[in-house]
């Protein structure tokens, strides 16, 4: 490595030097050591050393949901559970769940997997509420950000997960159009009658 030095003459033929080193760091360079050596022509080893850990902070660049089905049965009762995970980070990420661009509380606690660049992956499950018809063209979608420190620019966020929706049998309190045909003679002409009924499906007591 490359570094800009400079000595300082000082009493008695004594010298002051000082060398500084300036280094792009990278993720893979996390928790890397860099160690310098003070040499002289006249000793066969360093006179000193000084050796420092390199913690370097960077963001999750990928955020994926898991277990994402392709489709739900709502009836009023059933839930669904979701997987998020987000990439290596340091310091670890913080997972935000939305359903259909609302903020939702997890109901799960986010779990810390050590990853590559010596950074560490989050995951946190969500849990929804009872899903109903009124639910269709629902969405799930996850964010990853740091939250301690302002070092991402933007935060990351997964795909959208999108369901296509099961109607159950007991999806109480959804109303469904009947349609009724009626046929009827009346001095020789026929006529159809129709009839469009709304029934209130409810679960059974």
């Amino acid at each position: 490595m490359k570094s800009s030095e400079r000595t300082d003459e000082m009493k008695e033929m004594r010298y002051n030097m000082m060398s500084t080193l300036n280094y792009k760091m990278r993720r893979e360079h996390n928790q890397q050591r860099i160690r310098c050596e003070a040499h002289h022509e006249t000793l066969a080893s360093p006179l000193l050393s000084s050796e420092v850990s390199i913690n370097v902070k960077f963001c999750p660049t990928e955020v994926t949901i898991s277990d994402c089905p392709p489709s739900v049965v709502v009836d009023g009762v059933r839930t669904i559970k979701l997987s998020c995970r987000s990439s290596t980070s340091n310091p670890r990420s913080t997972i935000t769940w939305y359903f259909n661009d609302n903020l939702q509380e997890s109901g799960h606690s986010p779990k810390y997997i050590a990853s590559t660049y010596s950074g560490e992956t989050t995951e946190l499950y969500f849990t929804s509420r009872p899903l109903t018809a009124n639910d269709v063209g629902m969405q799930f979608k996850c964010c990853a950000d740091i939250t301690t420190e302002h070092i991402c620019q933007s935060r990351t966020c997964s795909e959208v997960c999108t369901p296509d929706v099961n109607f159950g049998e007991h999806d109480e309190g959804q109303q469904f159009p009947i349609m009724l045909i009626m046929i009827v003679s009346v001095c020789g002409v026929v006529l159809v009658v129709v009839f469009i009924l709304v029934e209130n499906n409810k679960m059974p007591r």
